[in-house]
């Protein structure tokens, strides 16, 4: 018996607007996952998404080897944040949830995670995810919006009558005013597509 719920797709304040000119961004996508075979899980749609966002802030991209988890971790406090990943709800039994803590269990793939999985462990990339207990221990009380272009980052796991324990919670709990996410898994092209078009909105649109 598995206790995956859902959450809403976007979690967002109404007529938030972000100034595409002014606003400061860090923009990560395709992440290359695996050193010994750079094709490995590759999102090349998440990759043009990426460095096309990018060009609107007048910023760059982070991609491939340089998708990894200590680039977050050190620029945490941006105004936006743009992840274009692998999403990933680690599905238990409702045993092994209750024993666990569920935030660990929803999480993006960043680069070198699967050298970690297969023992190639290597300080530079750490252990190649970012779960949504590592998006609790970080300062996001600056940023306006968080997007995380990646399959199920809206789902998690609740216990008794407490919140969705997963990405979308803990954004909010670390302070992110603003956040999109999805409640399925999504096509890489459309998605791409989808989001380029959604930040193009937002030079004369809300958010929401």
């Amino acid at each position: 018996m598995n206790v995956i719920l859902t959450d809403s797709a976007r979690y967002i304040r109404n007529d938030i607007r972000i100034n595409m000119e002014e606003s400061d961004a860090l923009i990560i996508g395709n992440p290359q996952l695996d050193s010994q075979d750079a094709e490995y899980k590759r999102l090349p749609c998440g990759e043009l998404e990426s460095k096309k966002i990018a060009e609107m802030f007048g910023t760059r991209a982070y991609v491939g080897k340089e998708a990894k988890q200590s680039v977050l971790w050190r620029r945490e406090s941006k105004d936006v944040i743009h992840i274009s990943a692998h999403g990933v709800l680690d599905e238990k039994s409702l045993e092994d949830v209750i024993k666990s803590n569920l935030f660990i269990n929803s999480y993006l793939e960043f680069a070198g995670c699967r050298d970690w999985e297969e023992g190639r462990k290597n300080q530079e990339y750490g252990n190649g995810i970012i779960s949504a207990d590592d998006f609790l221990f970080m300062d996001l009380s600056k940023v306006k919006l968080v997007v995380l272009s990646a399959c199920v980052s809206s789902l998690g796991y609740t216990k008794g009558l407490q919140n969705v324990h997963g990405m979308r919670w803990a954004l909010g709990a670390a302070g992110a005013e603003n956040s999109v996410t999805a409640l399925w898994s999504v096509s890489e092209v459309a998605t791409a597509v989808l989001m380029v078009l959604f930040y193009r909105n937002l030079y004369t649109m809300p958010v929401g």
